[in-house]
C-alpha cells in the first residue's frame, strides 16, 4: 500500500476529535503532521524514527 497525506475533506471529518489547543504549557506540535507520520509509520510498516516520520518529529 502506498503512503499519502491526508485530504483536506479526511482532516476535517478528523479535526473536531481531537482537544483544542492549551492555553499555557509548551505548544503542541502539528496535530495534521503527527497524524500523517503515524498514518505513514502504520502503512509502510517503518520504525517512527526513519524518514517521513522523523522528519515530521524534527519540525
Amino acid at each position: 500500500m502506498e503512503f499519502r497525506e491526508l485530504s483536506d475533506g479526511e482532516w476535517d471529518a478528523i479535526k473536531p476529535f481531537l482537544p483544542p489547543k492549551a492555553r499555557v504549557g509548551r505548544p503542541r506540535a502539528d496535530d495534521r503532521l503527527t497524524i500523517d507520520g503515524i498514518l505513514y509509520v502504520l502503512t509502510t510498516g517503518c520504525r517512527w524514527m526513519d524518514g517521513y516520520a522523523c522528519t515530521l518529529w524534527l519540525i
